[in-house]
């Protein structure tokens, strides 16, 4: 049994690591790896993305600039309980798990590290990518908007079954996934809209 990310709260992965063989996350924001280092206490395996250092001291130095990294860490470690972590690497198209079958997908663009999961071909975890009406995150120095709208464009082509969000919105069916995806990346366009036209004139 894999669990994907592990950022639910402390108490709830310490419940759910007993039951659990490993755990993947999809990128290393805190509130999708703070519980990952319970699973190296137990021994069990933990899959990153390739490429990323998973310590806090690493993780603040791509998230924050220099004079907030203190602060951010102490936060984040206080706030969800996140610890450094060991983990072994995986990179876009690799299979973490052969039954089921999780194909990793790389979709930056929110970070530089996320990555989308498909499961047997047929189920979507799309992370980040999470079609809540909030649209796109991409706040910081790592986000790429432009590799966002491309990983937007890439997971609509997959002609998955079902999707599941990594935050709020509720499971969906192949026939609501295209236009949801659409709406999701559309609200791009109605932010751009919306600063330019506070920038037309002097405010």
């Amino acid at each position: 049994r894999l669990l994907i990310d592990a950022g639910c709260g402390i108490e709830i992965v310490r419940e759910l690591a007993g039951g659990i063989e490993a755990v993947v996350i999809s990128h290393t924001h805190p509130d999708h790896a703070a519980g990952c280092w319970i699973f190296n206490e137990l021994g069990k395996e933990v899959f990153s993305p390739e490429g990323f250092e998973t310590n806090l001291d690493s993780l603040a130095s791509r998230f924050v600039n220099g004079e907030l990294r203190s602060i951010w860490i102490d936060f984040v470690k206080r706030s969800m309980g996140i610890r450094d972590f060991a983990a072994q690497p995986y990179s876009d198209g690799e299979l973490i798990l052969k039954k089921p079958e999780v194909e990793a997908i790389h979709i930056p663009g929110h970070t530089a590290d996320m990555h989308a999961f498909l499961i047997d071909g047929r189920i979507l975890f799309g992370s980040d990518i999470d079609l809540t009406p909030f649209g796109p995150w991409y706040g910081h120095e790592e986000s790429d908007l432009d590799a966002l709208i491309r990983s937007i464009r890439r997971l609509s082509e997959l002609d998955a079954e079902i999707f599941v969000s990594g935050h709020m919105e509720p499971v969906l069916g192949r026939e609501r996934i295209a236009e949801s995806l659409k709406r999701y990346a559309g609200v791009i366009e109605e932010r751009n809209r919306a600063i330019l036209q506070l920038l037309s004139e002097p405010k």
